[in-house]
């Protein structure tokens, strides 16, 4: 019997969920066939058929991160999230929502404006991520350090496990969350643990006013200390970002080191704080637009992008940026979370082996610092030359997985060894 025949066959088990043959390719491979889910009920049922059938599950909703985590190692159908997009409750006044996990960040963001409030979360590459892809990736943006994270925000979740049984973690309002956080050992898991369906959140009331300041410091050390000292006066600041001359090139034509300051709040608190800022700093401070953070979100966008996450103490941040740079890595840094992003240079000739060995050399430095890299985006050859995460060896994610991922079809190779 022929592969076509055989997957053919496969879908037909699936047809009380109308099953679409193929689909994009992830990781280079067309997917036996593409499920849309539009319940819970739904999502459990077709895990549970999957289970039965020991068929691989890839999940997916917006696809911005689709190039994340280790290759996928075996065939597989896709399980997408998109028609699981509705609010499922929504308390304004306990700052509570319940939405599910297809739903995308700007719908989200959208619907809280509507009543002065919003996630204080701004991960890359833009407001399209889905709220799952979201919590499932951990990606950070430029406002982790200052404000919190979804990891930090989520009370509660629905999850399916690789058995097809649905799991209710926290709660729907803060006071009645009690018990193990389940629901945040999802924040990062590239959806090794399950699927997630239903995620509740506490919101924040929306700042007043906002303003982004600019500050051209001299050096890398320079821009460091006074992000630093600025953080450390407890001004209503979102974010303070300190960007290479590369990326500062690509973002305004300016090849210098640019340190940008997020601002919000009141009206006053605003105000005072630039004012405050300028008799601060020993550079001159200029207002600029406050897309620039939208900027710096989207500027590594892309599958074809090699994307590097780095994470030092704060006293290291300006060591390891600039070896980043000597490696032809356009980096920024936030400050407040000490965090370095950045993407590594390449072309149709550049050597995956040796960049591999190079960022693995990075790793080891960085680890001794009591750091980590991570490798956010990066092409199927690069991820088969070396583990993105750094946690293949980690016997507890494995452990993890067979708990909640029996026979370890959700995600498969994602995270862990998963084998």
């Amino acid at each position: 019997m022929s592969q076509d025949s055989e997957t053919k066959i496969l879908s037909q088990t699936f047809k009380a969920f109308k099953p679409e043959l193929g689909g994009r390719l992830i990781d280079g491979q067309e997917p036996l066939f593409t499920v849309k889910p539009e319940s819970v009920e739904e999502v459990s049922a077709i895990v549970e058929l999957a289970y039965t059938k020991e068929l691989a599950l890839v999940i997916a909703g917006s696809r911005t991160a689709m190039c994340m985590g280790n290759v996928v190692n075996r065939p597989f159908a896709v399980l997408d999230t998109a028609n699981l997009n509705s609010i499922v409750e929504y308390v304004p006044e306990d700052l509570t929502i319940t939405v599910e996990a297809g739903m995308t960040l700007a719908t989200l963001q959208f619907t809280l404006a509507e009543y002065g409030q919003y996630l204080p979360i701004n991960p890359p590459p833009s407001d399209e991520i889905s709220v799952g892809g979201m919590l499932v990736t951990g990606v950070a943006g430029t406002w982790r350090g200052q404000l919190p994270s979804a990891r930090d925000l989520i009370l509660g979740a629905t999850t399916v496990k690789g058995d097809g049984t649905v799991v209710r973690s926290g709660g729907r309002v803060v006071k009645n969350v009690t018990g193990y956080d389940l629901h945040r050992l999802h924040a990062g898991s590239l959806g090794s643990f399950g699927v997630v369906a239903e995620t509740t959140f506490k919101v924040l009331p929306l700042p007043v006013s906002s303003a982004m300041l600019r500050i051209e410091p001299k050096s890398i050390a320079a821009g460091v200390s006074l992000a630093k000292s600025l953080l450390n006066k407890g001004f209503p600041i979102r974010s303070v970002v300190l960007t290479s001359p590369a990326v500062s090139g690509l973002m305004l034509s300016k090849e210098e080191f640019i340190l940008f300051v997020d601002i919000g709040g009141s009206d006053v608190a605003v105000r005072q704080t630039i004012t405050a800022i300028s008799a601060l700093s020993v550079y001159p401070v200029d207002s600029t637009v406050i897309t620039i953070g939208q900027q710096l979100r989207s500027i590594f966008e892309g599958d074809n992008r090699i994307v590097v996450r780095v994470g030092v103490p704060q006293q290291y941040i300006a060591e390891i940026m600039s070896q980043m740079i000597e490696m032809n890595i356009a980096v920024f840094a936030n400050i407040a979370a000490s965090q370095i992003s950045g993407e590594c240079f390449s072309s149709d000739s550049t050597d995956m082996k040796e960049l591999a060995d190079q960022l693995g050399s990075l790793r080891e430095i960085v680890k001794r610092y009591h750091g980590y890299l991570m490798i956010e985006n990066a092409s199927v050859e690069l991820r088969s030359k070396i583990d993105p995460s750094g946690a293949s060896k980690l016997s507890v994610v494995d452990e993890l997985r067979r708990k909640f991922d029996p026979a370890q079809i959700i995600n498969p190779g994602r995270i862990g060894d998963s084998k």
